[in-house]
């Protein structure tokens, strides 16, 4: 009876305490996953790869898909053309690395690398 007591004891005290340690807990670990994955799609592609991305997700699998979909965020439609007919390639390299995809979509991203800093800004309207 007495070791229950201070096991239980010893759950609530290393548990988190309210509501905010639980949800930066959740917040963390996503937030980590997230990095793995972008660190990960950085390490295995060359140098265009990493020039023209500008992000990445892990989207959850939707019905008929076999596991998690990589969306690789890139600052140009013709790159996202380009990459999508290499995207075998890099389902290889990720799944070499340890990491598990049924497929990567490449997305136009809402932001454009700004060239001379390499920090992402809003897309610029086209000089006219």
């Amino acid at each position: 009876m007495a070791d229950e007591l201070s096991a239980e004891r010893a759950r609530r005290e290393a548990a988190p305490a309210g509501l905010s340690g639980i949800l930066s807990a959740m917040f963390d670990e996503r937030a980590d996953a997230s990095w793995r994955v972008t660190r990960a799609w950085h390490a295995v592609n060359g140098d265009i790869e990493r020039a023209h991305t500008t992000g990445t997700f892990v989207r959850d699998p939707r019905r008929g898909e076999s596991g998690p979909v990589l969306v690789v965020y890139v600052d140009s439609r013709s790159r996202a053309t380009d990459f999508s007919a290499n995207s075998e390639v890099y389902l290889a390299r990720l799944a070499n690395a340890g990491l598990a995809f049924s497929k990567v979509e490449f997305r136009l991203s809402k932001y454009a690398r700004d060239r001379g800093t390499g920090a992402l800004s809003p897309l610029r309207p086209p000089v006219t």
